[in-house]
C-alpha cells in the first residue's frame, strides 16, 4: 500500500491535497466514460468511437493551447485532460475496431478507419490548439 507523509514527494502537495486532486480525476473520469458510453447507445459502431475520439482530440487540443493556462486550480486542470477527456475517448476500442476490421478481410474499411482516426485526430487536435485564443477570451477561471 502506498503511504504519504506530509508533502508527496513527486507533486509537492500535501496528503489532502493529493487526495482531493484524485478526487477530482476519478469524478471527471465517470463523467466522461458515462458521456462516451451514452454517445455509443445512439451512434451505430465503429462511428461512435471514431466520433469519440475525433471530438475528443479537438477538446485536448482546445484545452492544452487555451483553457488550462485558464484555470487555477492544478488539480481541477488534471481532473478535465486527465479524468474527463482521457476517460472520454478510447485508444483501446480504437484498436479493437480496427482488429475487427482487418480480422474479416475489409481491408478498405481497416485503412480508411485507421487513417481518419489518426490523422484526423492530429489535425483536430492542432485545430483546437489553433481555435483556443479565439474562443477563450476573458479572465482566468477562479479569479474572484
Amino acid at each position: 500500500m502506498l503511504r504519504l507523509k506530509g508533502k508527496a514527494k513527486a507533486t509537492g502537495l500535501s496528503f489532502f491535497e493529493a487526495s482531493m486532486k484524485v478526487l477530482y480525476i476519478a469524478m471527471a473520469a465517470m463523467a466522461g466514460s458515462w458521456l462516451r458510453y451514452e454517445l455509443g447507445m445512439y451512434i451505430v459502431h465503429p462511428y461512435a468511437t471514431l466520433l469519440v475520439n475525433l471530438s475528443g482530440c479537438f477538446l485536448i487540443g482546445l484545452f492544452v493551447a487555451g483553457l488550462k493556462k485558464r484555470i487555477r486550480d492544478e488539480s481541477v486542470a488534471a481532473a478535465v485532460q486527465t479524468g474527463f477527456i482521457g476517460s472520454f475517448t478510447t485508444f483501446s476500442a480504437f484498436s479493437l475496431d480496427a482488429v475487427h476490421f482487418a480480422g474479416n478481410g475489409d481491408f478498405f474499411p481497416f485503412i480508411s478507419y485507421v487513417a481518419v482516426s489518426v490523422i484526423g485526430g492530429i489535425l483536430l487536435c492542432l485545430l483546437g490548439m489553433k481555435v483556443a485564443p479565439f474562443v477563450l477570451k476573458g479572465d482566468r477561471i477562479g479569479d474572484e
